[in-house]
């Protein structure tokens, strides 16, 4: 009877072996879910810089384009300069043209002093 139990005994041990090594592979694994966890994490990190990155092309795209507009605004402040130019040109236009009048008048004046001269 005693080898009976001790028999039983030694089963049980087995048995109890048996169990802690399962709960050892369940340690391994739960540290594998944790690893995994923890890969997820950085899969979920990455496509956060991913999104960053496609954000960081749209504000280089808009730069670009801000940067055409400011050639455009140059370009427009050279036109606006020329249409000044074109101005000041229009009013010399205008000063030579009553210059030509006043020469004209003097010319005729000077033909009626001519005339009462002779």
């Amino acid at each position: 009877m005693l080898l009976q139990r001790t028999a039983g005994l030694d089963m049980l041990l087995q048995r109890t072996a048996g169990l802690d090594m399962l709960l050892q592979r369940t340690a391994g694994l739960d540290m594998l879910l944790q690893r995994t966890a923890g890969l997820d994490m950085l899969l979920q990190r990455t496509a956060g810089l991913d999104m960053l990155l496609q954000r960081s092309a749209v504000l280089d795209m808009l730069l670009q384009r801000a940067a055409g507009l400011d050639m455009l605004l140059q370009r427009a402040a050279g036109l606006d300069m020329l249409l000044q130019r074109a101005a000041g040109l229009d009013m010399l236009l205008q000063r030579s043209a009553g210059l030509d009048m006043l020469l004209q008048r003097t010319a005729g004046l000077d033909m009626l002093h001519q005339r009462r001269t002779d």
